[in-house]
C-alpha cells in the first residue's frame, strides 16, 4: 500500500460525544434546505461505507446541507466540502449530525 492509502485505512472512527447525544439525528432526517453538523457514523454502518464517506467529505466538524430530493425522495444531493454528493437514504442514515 502506499502511504496516503495506510494512513486513510487507519483511520478512526467516532461517534458523537456525550455532550451533543440528545441533538443528534441520522442525516436521512434532515430535509432541503435545512443542514447540520456532521458528529460521527452509526456503530452498525459497515467499515467500508464509512470509509468511504470520509472520502467524500462527510468527516465529524464538517457542515452538511441537504440540497435536493429526487423525485421519489431517494436519493437526496447534500452539498459538503463545497461538493455535492447523491446519497441513497439507507446509506444517510449512517452519518449522524446535530441538526442547525
Amino acid at each position: 500500500m502506499t502511504p496516503l492509502a495506510l494512513r486513510l485505512a487507519s483511520r478512526q472512527v467516532t461517534g458523537p460525544d456525550d455532550s451533543t447525544a440528545e441533538h443528534v439525528v441520522p442525516l436521512s432526517q434532515v430535509r432541503p434546505p435545512h443542514g447540520g453538523t456532521i458528529v460521527g457514523f452509526a456503530p452498525d454502518l459497515d467499515p467500508s461505507h464509512t470509509r468511504r464517506l470520509l472520502d467524500l467529505g462527510f468527516t465529524p466538524g464538517e457542515a452538511v446541507t441537504a440540497r435536493h430530493r429526487a423525485p421519489a425522495k431517494n436519493p437526496v444531493v447534500y452539498r459538503v466540502c463545497g461538493t455535492d454528493v447523491a446519497l441513497r437514504r439507507s446509506l444517510a442514515k449512517g452519518i449522524l449530525v446535530v441538526p442547525a
